[in-house]
Parts: C-alpha cells; sequence; structure tokens
C-alpha cells in the first residue's frame, strides 16, 4: 500500500528540547527558497526511523573497516550502502508547510513513505516496520534536520536560528524535540484518502 503521513514537525518560536528557538521568519524565508523547491522537486530530503542514518559513526564495525567509511562516506550516506547492519531510508519529504496547531505556528510536512517492492531486504524490512506501525495507530513522532546559521543573545544560553541554511530531512523518532505532540496526525492513500486522523 501507499500512504502518505502529515506530521507536526516543530513550535516555531518555542523552546526544542536543547532549547534552541526556530521563529517563524526564517522558516517562512527557506519555503521561498531554491534550495527548498529544489528538495521538495526532487524528492531530496530522505528520511530514516531515528537519526541513526545521519552519522557514519552509527556504523557497525562488521560492515567493514568503519575507520575508513569516516573518511570516505559523507554525512547522511549510510541510507545508500546495502548492509544488514545500516539504516536504510523509509520515505521522503512531499512538502513542508506552516500551520496553526493549539494557538501556535508549527513546521509541518507531508512524508512520502517508501513503497517496498523493488528494494533489497534490508530496506524492505525498515519501510515495513514503519508502516506496520503507522497501521497499528501508532501516531510516532518524528525530529527534523535543520541546518541554520543560529545566534545567542548575550547571557540567554539560548541559540535561535537566524537563517536556515536547508532542513535536509525529518527522521522518525522516540525522542522528538518538540515533545509528542511532534508526531503524525493524518494517514492517507494514494489517492489521497484518509486513512487515519487525529481526533
Amino acid at each position: 500500500i501507499i500512504m502518505n503521513v502529515k506530521v507536526r514537525c516543530c513550535c516555531l518560536g518555542a523552546p526544542a528540547a536543547d532549547n534552541s528557538i526556530i521563529p517563524v521568519e526564517p522558516v517562512e524565508e527557506w519555503l521561498r527558497s531554491d534550495d527548498y523547491k529544489n528538495l521538495r522537486d526532487n524528492h531530496l530530503g530522505l528520511g530514516y526511523l531515528t537519526h541513526r542514518g545521519r552519522s557514519v559513526e552509527t556504523a557497525s564495525e562488521n560492515m567493514a573497516n568503519v575507520s575508513m567509511l569516516k573518511k570516505t562516506v559523507g554525512k547522511d550516506d549510510l541510507g545508500l550502502i546495502v548492509h544488514e547492519s545500516a539504516p536504510a531510508y523509509t520515505h521522503y519529504i512531499k512538502e513542508f508547510f506552516i500551520e496553526t496547531y493549539k494557538g501556535k505556528k508549527w513546521l509541518c510536512a507531508e512524508l512520502h513513505i517508501l513503497d517496498e517492492s523493488g528494494f533489497d531486504e534490508v530496506a524492505k524490512e525498515n519501510i515495513k516496520r514503519l508502516k506496520g506501525l503507522i497501521n497499528q495507530g501508532v501516531k510516532l513522532p518524528v525530529s527534523l534536520v535543520v541546518l541554520a546559521y543560529w545566534y545567542n543573545e548575550p547571557g540567554s544560553h539560548q541559540d535561535i536560528a537566524k537563517k536556515i541554511k536547508t532542513i535536509k530531512s525529518c527522521d522518525f523518532t522516540a525522542n522528538p524535540s518538540f515533545g509528542t505532540f511532534a508526531r503524525i496526525y493524518e494517514v492517507t492513500d494514494e489517492n489521497g484518502n484518509v486513512i487515519d486522523k487525529e481526533k
């Protein structure tokens, strides 16, 4: 079954778990950028179950010489390696948008869950696990991968995003930066029919 999910990613202007803040304005500016359009139109915002695929440091020692991987494999590239110990991509970002929820602005996304047909067994198992959880009614939380220029108000101990360089992706996680409201809130099929929606 082909499936899409809508997720709330982060509450704009509110502190994340690490006390950093992403205001509305830099997000709106980024959503107008060529970088965002390229990411959206070419399905470049690939995501994982957990952030494990975001660092070669997480590569299993039985994958080969991991110290060599760290010198040659780029950050976020583990999803391109086929190995039983490697994470695999499960979805891509169809689009980002801003929506109001409980009186606050949230950066939201529609994610396309990949069809497991045509993939290797490792990727299939990752995709099937994600779909299985969703089909069981689990509203998985999410966490963003944001590259930004940050500034810190003197004495505030709080990083604030001044300019978004890119939002690389959105991964599913059991440890969301914005709590359990940063999660799946709608599931649709390939024709846009709602399968499950937040009540």
